[in-house]
């Protein structure tokens, strides 16, 4: 899979665990001459590598997008939380997917993301 946009984030268990989810598009490619596909992989959100047609190479990678970000909300409707692995705030997974529907305001320093203190502590570090 030739990656075109990636991104890494922290998924926080109610437990308090965490493990490191990477979200991979990668780019998408001609099945025929009506059908396109393109490639989706986040293993730690039991997304191997699958491909998501569309009926161009756009519509393709739509699909892709929002097929990542319903299984990033489901995940959140259930109780888990994304992180951001550089600073620890909360992930918007709309903003984070380019929706403004996000009810909360942000400045651009804090790209769709809301406070750490949202989440549940990790684990107690010995």
């Amino acid at each position: 899979m030739e990656i075109v946009a990636e991104s890494s984030v922290i998924l926080v268990h109610p437990s308090g665990e965490r493990e490191p989810v990477s979200i991979r598009i990668g780019k998408p490619y001609r099945v025929n001459d009506h059908e396109w596909a393109c490639p989706v992989k986040a293993p730690a959100l039991q997304i191997g590598n699958h491909d998501l047609r569309g009926s161009d190479s756009f519509h393709a990678l739509m699909v892709a997008q929002g097929f990542l970000r319903q299984t990033m909300q489901m995940k959140v409707e259930s109780g888990l939380t994304f992180m951001d692995p550089e600073d620890g705030s909360v992930v918007d997974v709309p903003f984070l997917f380019g929706s403004s529907a996000s009810t909360r305001r942000r400045s651009p320093r804090t790209r769709g993301f809301k406070p750490s203190s949202e989440i549940p502590p990790g684990p107690a570090q010995p």
